[in-house]
């Protein structure tokens, strides 16, 4: 065993005996990899993980199941670089396969091909090759289709639907029955979450939380949860690096800290970087599919506000239902 310890730990998990050596070949090729680097198994940078995964991609081993295989080791080592990295991979890692795929479907074969010019960029991009990737696809496509009609797309959502994380709150929503208790309940489940994660020396996702970061959502009734005002719920995102973002001063630097779209964040750290807004459309469809599994109804999003029209936040506006309107008012 390569790793002392991992395989009881995959078994603890549930993990089954055939899964369980693809990981440890995996993992072993790994250690091979970190030893011919001059690093170890154990720690590994941030900058050796995506090394490696340069190496998958290479030799087409970068599939979704082999770099989740890597995080479960990030996980057991408690390694932060490991998790961080692997996290960056594979959040929004299905924007590109699904945007081809629904270029064909929406328009056909020839408009896909012209956009994308090739091959579907390859999952387990650094996060830094990332934008200009993204600026050329969506110059590409807003040349070749009406402006309106490739913001729909991008409204439908580029990101999967993540049914399973969406379940809970949907079955929370039918038992309150009363759409302001519900966004009482979520903000609650955010700082409740936020506080383990700070208790546990834990990541939310990509990032560390500490006190400051519950206070700034606790002073930002908007985030996540969101204001109902109307027929409107109004939401904004909670940063992607809110304590980095809480503790800086300078404007842009701040915008970088925000930002949490895979496909644009590094590129804001160049201040040369341009990409049409209209790729927000496709944060609006994330939204969209939570809002519209939880109520079981159609919603509209519209993205007011984001980082890349040059605001210091981003603002979504939900048009929820009449039905569910009308039940309030009643």
């Amino acid at each position: 065993m390569i790793v002392q310890g991992f395989k009881e730990w995959l078994q603890e998990k549930g993990t089954s005996n055939d899964t369980i050596l693809q990981i440890n070949n995996l993992i072993s090729e790994f250690a091979d990899f970190l030893d011919q680097k001059g690093s170890t198994i154990n720690n590994p940078s941030y900058e050796d993980v995506h090394k490696f995964s340069s190496y998958l991609i290479e030799h087409k081993k970068n599939s979704f199941d082999n770099f989740i295989y890597i995080l479960r080791l990030g996980y057991f080592y408690n390694s932060n670089d490991i998790i961080l990295a692997i996290m960056e991979i594979i959040d929004g890692g299905e924007v590109m396969f699904n945007f081809s795929s629904r270029l064909e479907e929406l328009f056909s074969k020839e408009i896909r091909d012209q956009v994308f010019d090739g091959e579907i960029p390859p999952l387990g991009l650094h996060p830094k090759d990332r934008p200009l990737i993204t600026k050329q696809l969506i110059d590409k496509f807003i040349s070749l289709i009406p402006r309106e009609k490739c913001k729909k797309l991008l409204n439908d959502g580029l990101r999967d639907k993540y049914i399973d994380s969406y379940k809970p709150d949907r079955e929370k929503y039918v038992e309150l029955n009363d759409f302001a208790e519900f966004l009482v309940y979520k903000k609650k489940k955010l700082k409740k979450t936020l506080t383990n994660h700070i208790n546990e020396g834990s990541l939310f996702f990509t990032q560390e939380i500490d006190q400051s970061v519950i206070d700034y959502v606790e002073a930002n009734p908007s985030i996540e949860s969101g204001i109902w005002e109307e027929n409107r719920l109004i939401i904004t995102k909670i940063p992607y690096m809110a304590k980095e973002f809480i503790a800086e001063n300078d404007p842009e630097k701040k915008k970088y800290y925000y930002c949490h779209c895979p496909w644009v964040r590094e590129g804001l750290q160049d201040n040369s970087f341009e990409l049409d807004p209209i790729f927000c459309n496709c944060s609006a469809g994330y939204y969209k599919n939570y809002w519209e599994y939880v109520l079981d109804s159609k919603v509209t999003v519209e993205p007011v506000e984001s980082i890349l029209r040059g605001n210091d936040i981003c603002k979504f506006v939900v048009t929820l239902p009449d039905h569910l309107v009308e039940k309030h008012e009643r």
